[in-house]
């Protein structure tokens, strides 16, 4: 993800994914924690990316983070936490749209404990399965996810500045 004026990526490989899932734990902490330094507080991940419908859709809205005017205010260090805040929170909101998208029930079980830091050894014994067998199923697992148009579409998504 880039600022403006620079490219985004748009193609996401299965080691893109890797690298999402390896970083998904420390990502989730360290949301928590911007959003004490900034709000004093968190929020619920249950309401990011919720589609509106009827009169609240079309009704306009205010910034969700902070006003323009407040945004002008704030020093260089909070503008680029907020904006490290978006991102993260973006990075894990498509990783558990993700886990929505899998539908062999064994796979979902795998890419869970993917998400949970679980290593292969921990995953095989798990299942009562080799580690070359996760491994392939999280090859397919990966695949399916760097294939899906949602999730490239979230990951994808820029919000420039407000």
């Amino acid at each position: 993800m880039g600022k403006q004026g620079q490219t985004v990526k748009e193609v996401w490989s299965e080691s893109d994914i890797d690298y999402l899932v390896k970083n998904y734990r420390f990502w989730k902490k360290e949301i928590n924690r911007l959003e004490r330094v900034l709000y004093g507080g968190s929020s619920a991940m249950g309401s990011w990316g919720v589609a509106q419908y009827g009169i609240d859709a079309a009704m306009p809205k205010g910034s969700s983070i902070r006003s323009a005017e407040e945004l002008k205010r704030m020093d260089v260090r909070e503008r680029g936490q907020i904006e490290r805040l978006e991102k993260l929170r973006t990075y894990v909101y498509a990783l558990e749209i993700a886990y929505n998208l899998i539908e062999d029930e064994q796979l979902t079980t795998i890419y869970d404990c993917l998400l949970d830091g679980m290593t292969y050894r921990q995953i095989a014994e798990h299942l009562s399965a080799s580690k070359d067998y996760v491994r392939l199923k999280k090859q397919i697992i990966f695949s399916q996810i760097s294939q899906n148009s949602q999730v490239s579409t979230i990951l994808t998504y820029e919000k420039f500045a407000v």
